[in-house]
């Protein structure tokens, strides 16, 4: 059996929520902004040893604008969301009531 990533696997960008000593969310630095690619169906999935809330305000990308541990995978860019270099779209991270605020972008 193979160990390479499937093509399903590949088009996903899985954001892991880690919980500082404080218990504030953060992410890796390379994922405070994730840049999904339309063209390749790009997703985000968020997973966390804790329970968390994600919401995108006033704009999401998505077709939904919540996400959570039972709800965490993103789906497609909606189709009228168009690719822009300097567009990000800020969502909100909420785990025990402290939150984060990273972005997503839309690249081609």
């Amino acid at each position: 059996m193979s160990a390479q990533a499937t093509m399903q696997e590949e088009r996903i960008k899985t954001v892991v929520i880690k919980i500082d000593k404080e218990g504030r969310p953060h992410v890796d630095d390379d994922l405070e902004i994730v840049v999904l690619n339309k063209t390749k169906n790009e997703e985000i999935r968020w997973t966390s040893t804790e329970p968390f809330r994600i919401d995108f305000f006033g704009d999401s990308p998505f077709y939904e604008d919540q996400f959570d541990h039972v709800y965490h995978q993103s789906g497609l860019v909606r189709r009228g969301v168009l690719s822009s270099p300097s567009r990000t779209y800020k969502y909100t991270i909420e785990v025990n009531g402290k939150k984060l605020d990273p972005r997503v972008k839309v690249d081609p």
